[in-house]
């Protein structure tokens, strides 16, 4: 595509410590994909970046919990990187140096590191009866490695293999458990699945022709329930990594009565849903004869499935990596990771396999984690350098009000639950008498009068909501009005629709406390003025992680997306355990795992708009047209800001920084171009002298009309002071771009 260029130089003098500036505001173009058996001499920062990660890896060995005792017999599970890089990434670091291999020889030497390193190991164990090695997966393309269980005490020698070039602790990767309601800030009570795609205009993407046909997405999780009305038709095959079969369903309930384990580890179940969740944001169609059908992001999508958690939501490194290993080797367009690590490290094994799987052409999305509002919370692999990582954030929404009388007393009520069919309108002048029941638990209601046909007044307080509502609905109750025990106003919380529930409304605590105060037996409570009020969205959640990623300090996350109680697709047992159907085969998670998804049907919709879009492209296209939020937040914790699909799928200018970057090779480190979307100035520490920086700004117009830019810089509420700390900034005001 022909498009105009112009360099812009933006000059930083500083005297102290500065960290990050990000320029706001700016739309993208992607640049036509190349071929990686091409010419690789313009290598992106994101591939460069990564080779330096690989490098780096060179020079240590050991990378293993600190549990581990290399003089003990133990059995443990590790990782081993062996000396060749994957076939695509050995390409681009011979093209890097000069040289050039073909994918041929390239993928020769993976076959005969990992034939070499099964040799060396056998002859390594040979004749001993006792202590023995288990080979696990092996992998080809998000790595050059092979699991390993082995005894600790072996560890050291198989490192001194010629073709072992590091071992990593195989750890626990696992889902984030879905935030419970009463966490969620006052702002973020029920933003649903399908008000998030009109509000993101979505449905005008939709309206246009863009349902990301023909774009393969992949999802690596749980599993799918692909038997699910909103997924059956989208569904297009994939794996179990977990039993290492070709059938990726969730976990079920079936499979947890024949296992005999508990229900419950923490707040997970035996059983999963998360994937089926992630599955329908993406791709669901909306063909279920249910009226609470999804139709998701990208709903013609064609949805692949990879199991690499198993029960509780819990796997391990060695199946991810080999979902992340099957899923390129399958073509895969893109790849959802709404799963993590508690380890913030951008060369984790999980980060650099994404990495790979994001320069053989795999536009990675990762879930930034639930570990909430503190720095550096952010998990593996979603510090890799080149993975899309997502934060969360609410939409606005209506919330259904009633105005409620009891004799004299007037209160307001608010809505926190009720079941999928319940019909509020049906409430309106309707008389019900009101039984006090105190904290709602089970056995309050052996002191209390019956409840049956009648109103629950229930308090906050000693059991979770659910359970409240739960109990109320088996003692046959009407409806129940909870009221607040703390002075903040009406409950911050919204439960939604479920099965077990019935229609409950939240109180302040003096409502609530003056209705216990009057309660007669022969007194009515009556419902009117059914209406409705809109939060205000696009908060970030509290919840959701933030950056930077330790030892580069890269911008994490990249961009947010809504991910508060967010309604989708769940598999049939989870709400209808006895008979498996689907009418009611949905429910609303909260965290940055619903975010994730989001992008991810966003990137299949921006990818089928533009056939060149490189993973890059897709990634600063998104970055680069973001909307800010209603807050005052840094970019470690919301990146650009929050996505604007519509925006970036109708971009037309492509803002690139032309830098230079520290790269190892062979030990010794040099200098290499770096051409990125963003601009950051990095972490600089200065004694006493000025340090002065200059950047590049490349600006591409691929559009049908002249530009004229203005150059600003802004800093957030979040920067140092620049007076103060004595930066300054000189940028050119006005860049004149011609159409291309």
């Amino acid at each position: 595509m022909k498009a105009h260029r112009k360099i812009v130089s933006i000059i930083m003098i500083a005297a102290l410590v500065f960290s990050l500036v990000n320029l706001p505001g700016t739309k993208t173009l992607a640049n036509n994909q190349q071929s990686l058996e091409s010419v690789l001499s313009d290598l992106t920062p994101e591939q460069k970046e990564n080779y330096k990660q690989l490098q780096s890896v060179e020079q240590e060995g050991l990378f293993l919990s600190r549990d581990i005792d290399l003089k003990s017999e133990e059995q443990v599970k590790v990782i081993i990187q062996l000396d060749h890089h994957p076939e695509k990434i050995a390409v681009m670091e011979s093209e890097l140096k000069g040289q050039r291999i073909s994918s041929k020889k390239a993928k020769s030497d993976v076959e005969e590191d990992q034939q070499q390193f099964k040799d060396n190991i056998a002859s390594m164990f040979k004749g001993k009866s006792s202590n023995q090695y288990t080979l696990g997966k092996s992998y080809k393309n998000a790595m050059n490695g092979i699991a390993v269980e082995l005894p600790a005490n072996k560890i050291k020698e198989v490192l001194n293999f010629d073709v072992v070039r590091a071992i990593w602790s195989d750890v626990e990767v696992k889902i984030d458990p879905p935030i419970k309601e009463e966490k969620l800030d006052k702002e973020q009570i029920e933003p649903y699945m399908m008000e998030s795609i009109p509000y993101l205009q979505i449905d005008k993407l939709h309206t246009e022709g863009y349902t990301g046909e023909g774009i393969k997405v992949g999802v690596l999780d749980t599993g799918i329930d692909y038997n699910h009305p909103d997924l059956e038709g989208v569904y297009a095959g994939g794996y179990d990594m977990v039993d290492d079969d070709n059938d990726p369903m969730e976990t079920t309930y079936q499979d947890w009565i024949d296992s005999e384990q508990p229900e419950y580890n923490g707040s997970n179940s035996y059983y999963t849903e998360h994937g089926t969740h992630v599955a329908g944001t993406i791709a669901g169609e909306g063909d279920n004869s249910s009226e609470h059908r999804i139709k998701g992001v990208a709903p013609e999508v064609d949805l692949y499935g990879y199991r690499v958690l198993g029960p509780y939501g819990s796997g391990t490194s060695e199946n991810v990596i080999a979902g992340i290993d099957r899923a390129i080797a399958e073509g895969m367009d893109v790849i959802n990771l709404s799963l993590g690590a508690m380890v913030n490290d951008p060369l984790f094994p999980t980060s650099v396999a994404v990495n790979n799987a994001v320069l053989s052409g795999v536009t990675a999305v990762v879930s930034a984690g639930n570990a909430g509002n503190q720095d550096f919370t952010l998990g593996s692999p979603g510090t890799a350098s080149l993975a899309l990582t997502v934060g969360a954030s609410d939409v606005p929404v209506d919330i259904a009000t009633f105005d409620g009388a009891y004799g004299s007393e007037t209160v307001d009520l608010q809505l926190m639950a009720k079941h999928f069919d319940d019909d509020l309108s049906s409430l309106v002048d309707t008389n019900l008498p009101i039984v006090d029941v105190g904290f709602g638990r089970a056995s309050d209601y052996n002191d209390s009068p019956s409840v049956e046909g009648k109103i629950a007044l229930i308090s906050r307080g000693e059991i979770p909501f659910v359970d409240k509502i739960t109990t109320t609905k088996e003692q046959g109750a009407e409806a129940i009005l909870l009221y607040n025990n703390v002075d903040e106003g009406h409950i911050p919380s919204y439960l939604a629709e479920g099965v077990d529930y019935i229609p409950t409304f939240s109180l302040t605590k003096d409502d609530g406390e003056a209705l216990k105060g009057i309660l007669e037996t022969d007194e009515t409570f009556t419902f009117s003025n059914l209406d409705a009020i809109t939060t205000e969205g696009d908060r970030l959640a509290e919840f959701s992680s933030r950056g930077p990623s330790k030892v580069n300090y890269d911008i994490k996350p990249e961009i947010v997306a809504p991910g508060v109680n967010i309604q989708s697709t769940v598999p049939s047992y989870i709400n209808d355990q006895e008979n498996g159907t689907y009418t009611f085969a949905y429910q609303r998670l909260s965290g940055t795992s619903m975010a994730s998804p989001h992008i991810a049907g966003i990137a299949a919709l921006l990818l089928q708009s533009n056939d060149q879009y490189e993973p890059e492209d897709v990634r600063s296209l998104l970055m680069n047209t973001a909307d800010p939020l209603n807050g005052d937040y840094s970019v470690y914790e919301v990146g650009a800001g929050r996505v604007d699909p519509y925006e970036a799928v109708h971009s037309d200018l492509n803002f690139q920084v032309i830098d230079e970057t520290t790269n190892l090779e062979n030990g010794n480190e040099v200098e290499i171009e770096e051409i990125t979307g963003g601009m950051s100035f990095g972490l600089k520490y200065v004694d006493k002298k000025d340090l002065k920086l200059k950047k590049e700004l490349e600006i591409t117009n691929a559009g049908d009309q002249d530009k004229v830019l203005k150059g600003n810089v802004e800093f957030t509420n979040q920067s140092l002071d620049p007076e103060e700390n004595k930066v300054n900034f000189s940028i050119k005001n006005n860049v004149k771009i011609k159409s291309g």
